[in-house]
């Protein structure tokens, strides 16, 4: 996922489509798989559906154990074999020498007693076999906000009817997608900072500082904060 460049951004709400860009490419940079963008229902939208921890990515390059197979060159024509010669006469075998005659065998020495064998440690000790967690279905709440905010960095914006909305979006999902459903959920926020650059790379630049910050559009993004589990019911 990458953050197309265009026009600069003029209004909130696509500032806030920037930060959401950006938190989907920082989460798949860590090695989550972005399920849908801003998913709707009656109750609202959900910003990021992830999961995490994947049950195994599908390739793109084609169908799994798919063997592409390249065309064979003809063989080109057997020479003809040559001739064999004759086989030489076998010479005679000498005759064998007389075995010697074997030494008696000398007596074996009586087997010494075996000690007891010590009881059996328990087996307590040793690490269990724990079988690989299932992956998280995780619904990403962005809030982006300039330097100076009035919010607590758009904190204060998920208030408990906020909450509850997010649940119950959370809840159609699971029931529009029941494979899903089975799957541990949580809520996590993501703060992004902005700022408009004072210089101009160019109307529609895009570069990365780190791993938690961007610069696209005239405007300079960074992560603030990421909060797993952000809230709960």
């Amino acid at each position: 996922m990458s953050i197309s460049p265009g026009r600069s951004p003029s209004s909130a709400n696509d500032i806030g489509i920037l930060g959401e860009d950006f938190v989907a490419q920082w989460l798949q940079a860590q090695g989550w798989t972005i399920l849908h963008r801003r998913w709707r229902c009656r109750w609202g939208e959900l910003d990021i559906i992830a999961q995490q921890g994947a049950e195994g990515a599908e390739g793109a390059g084609g169908a799994e154990g798919e063997i592409s197979s390249t065309s064979l060159s003809s063989l080109s024509p057997l020479s003809p074999l040559s001739p064999l010669s004759p086989l030489s006469s076998l010479s005679s075998l000498s005759p064998l020498s007389p075995l010697s005659s074997l030494s008696p065998l000398s007596s074996l020495s009586p087997l010494s007693s075996l000690s007891p064998l010590s009881p059996l440690s328990s087996l307590s000790h040793l690490p269990r076999c724990t079988s690989a967690p299932m992956p998280y279905i995780v619904f990403v709440e962005v809030k982006t906000r300039s330097q100076r905010n009035w919010d607590g960095d758009g904190l204060l914006a998920i208030a408990p009817q906020k909450q509850a909305k997010l649940w119950n979006a959370a809840n159609a999902f699971l029931a529009a997608y029941p494979e899903k459903a089975e799957y541990p959920c949580r809520f996590d926020v993501a703060c992004v900072g902005y700022q408009r650059r004072s210089h101009k790379l160019s109307q529609n630049a895009i570069a990365f500082d780190s791993h938690s910050s961007i610069r696209a559009n005239g405007y300079s993004l960074i992560l603030r904060d990421y909060i797993h589990s952000a809230f709960d019911r």
